[in-house]
């Protein structure tokens, strides 16, 4: 069986072509076995989908595939990211977060340019995992050290959010406003004054 965000199916047998939609039909009676192979999120164009879903059935790129291929080479830092996102995607956030921690132990230099994508998987599984403070790190430490990352500016709201979610709004407000006073041209600037907003307003009934 494979698992697909079901407007997108929808999308893809409404295509206007025939041709596409009997190629779609087909592909899910081939894969309706019973057996989880693959999942799929999000919007894939249809001849993206198509050459996707042929190669999970043909055993390309499914999680046990890439297992056996990591089982080969343990020490493949780009085979951890992808069993780890696998992982991840699965809600095995322990099993995430072991592979993703291994890539930053054995990349203290980030040669690979993987650590700061690790650290924030890291900090997304314990997130989901209703771990807060223990999310915190990850996206502290982008912080600190990886500056240029495109994970960079998520990492600087999720560390005052995680306090926020945590139950310690006053830390989270402090922190909101200082990343608005390091970074006044912050992209997500009017998310972060939401965020203060509703964390400052008076409560409802209150005299104060």
């Amino acid at each position: 069986m494979i698992f697909v965000d079901t407007n997108y199916f929808l999308r893809y047998l409404r295509a206007d072509i025939p041709k596409q939609y009997e190629e779609a039909k087909d592909l899910f009676l081939k894969a309706a076995t019973g057996e989880e192979i693959e999942r799929l999120w999000g919007y894939f164009p249809p001849d993206s989908f198509r050459q996707t879903v042929t190669g999970y059935l043909a055993g390309v790129g499914t999680l046990p595939a890439l297992e056996k291929e990591l089982a080969k080479e343990p020490e493949n830092i780009g085979l951890m990211m992808q069993v780890a996102e696998k992982y991840a995607s699965r809600s095995r956030f322990e099993k995430a977060v072991a592979l993703y921690e291994k890539v930053v132990a054995k990349d203290p230099e980030n040669k690979s340019g993987k650590v700061p994508t690790a650290l924030s998987g890291i900090g997304d599984a314990l997130y989901r995992d209703d771990k807060f403070m223990e999310a915190r790190e990850p996206y502290q430490t982008i912080v600190e050290k990886y500056p240029n990352a495109e994970e960079y500016n998520d990492a600087l709201e999720m560390v005052p959010y995680l306090y926020e979610q945590s139950g310690d709004t006053a830390t989270a407000v402090t922190l909101y406003r200082q990343l608005l006073i390091d970074h006044p041209n912050y992209p997500d600037k009017d998310w972060v004054e939401k965020r203060i907003a509703k964390l400052t307003a008076p409560v409802k009934g209150s005299d104060k």
